[in-house]
């Protein structure tokens, strides 16, 4: 239909709503109502609660993404709406269509290390009470300032194992199921102690693992861009890491922005090390940063890998750089994830 005058000139998200108010209605209501309550949120409007067909309220139900056989939660880097309390955060990952947050630490807390059970019971609470999972921890070593696994500073190492214990607890009373090791910040290494570093990030890891071992966890060794650190660039340098230690708690991931970068093919790099299980997560980011599909890795592709592996891990979204701002990004890159799984759930029948 014709956009009136009126609706030409306003926000891209109210013309966006007002061309969907009158897309015909999906018989279960939630797609359609999910869009508009997105779209509603980025607006700063207010959206009623969706309906079933006989009137009564219903809580939107979870939108797992279904990848070949398997459903995949794709869940959204806390930090990208850090500028929303933690509820609202939930409402808005619950309204467009995540399965929950990952939790960067330093957004609970300046010292997430020194929370009490009373207050992280009551963010336990408020995640219950939306319906959200806080599936896990990542950029763990963000705060407080001078942490570094690398570090030739014996009260540095012996201060950030601390910590990380510390993290590897909130997780598990969080009821989370793993942590993301990437911070490369403090996982650098000057010319001329390589040899060093490397033994002194290998204890660290030795040290997360038997914890994370004790809680029933995962710790995730994250591979990053050779642009950020010197150490931990590739999976095959995780896999030695994880070989050497030989704990079941740990696990390394694909994180596609940094994979792009150090000139690695994505799809391919799944297709070698997801059927060995050692592939636990997958990041969803650009090579420009932002979120999926605003830079030039084809995620069309890496989704059709997923399917075809049937991957059973988890995924998340996290961009660096937010245009216009992270609530646009995080919206942005959810409905583009979903549009591309159910475009290739058609096309292949399944």
């Amino acid at each position: 239909r014709p956009v009136t005058p009126e609706v030409a000139g306003s926000s891209p998200v109210t013309r966006a709503i007002f061309l969907l108010e009158r897309l015909p209605s999906d018989p279960t209501v939630d797609a359609r109502h999910r869009v508009l309550r997105g779209a509603a949120i980025l607006d700063g409007r207010r959206m009623p609660a969706p309906y079933t067909r006989s009137g009564a309220v219903r809580r939107p139900a979870r939108h797992a993404c279904r990848i070949g056989g398997k459903t995949v939660k794709i869940f959204l880097c806390s930090e990208v709406v850090r500028e929303l309390d933690f509820a609202a955060q939930c409402r808005f990952v619950r309204a467009t269509g995540y399965d929950g947050l990952e939790i960067a630490p330093f957004t609970l807390a300046d010292d997430p290390a020194a929370l009490g059970a009373a207050e992280i019971q009551r963010f336990r609470a408020i995640a219950d009470a939306e319906g959200v999972e806080m599936a896990g921890l990542h950029w763990l070593l963000a705060v407080p300032e001078g942490l570094s696994i690398t570090t030739d500073d014996d009260e540095v190492a012996r201060r950030t194992i601390a910590f990380g214990r510390k993290l590897v607890d909130l997780c598990h009373e969080l009821g989370g199921r793993y942590l993301v090791h990437g911070s490369p910040l403090q996982r650098r290494i000057e010319p001329g102690r390589e040899a060093e570093a490397r033994a002194r990030g290998l204890a660290y890891f030795a040290a997360m693992a038997e914890e994370a071992e004790k809680a029933g966890l995962t710790y995730i060794i994250e591979p990053l861009s050779r642009a950020d650190t010197g150490y931990v660039v590739s999976v095959d340098e995780a896999l030695e890491i994880i070989a050497e230690i030989g704990s079941p708690a740990l696990a390394t991931m694909v994180d596609c922005y940094a994979a792009s970068g150090n000139g690695e093919d994505i799809p391919a790099l799944l297709e070698k090390w997801v059927p060995q299980g050692v592939i636990r997560h997958v990041h969803f980011n650009d090579d420009n940063k932002r979120g999926p599909g605003e830079g030039g890795i084809n995620f069309r592709a890496i989704v059709d890998m997923l399917a075809r592996l049937d991957y059973a891990g988890t995924a998340a979204v996290e961009p660096f750089v937010y245009e216009p701002d992270g609530r646009s990004c995080a919206a942005r890159a959810i409905g583009y994830l979903r549009g591309l799984e159910q475009g290739r759930r058609r096309e292949t029948g399944t």
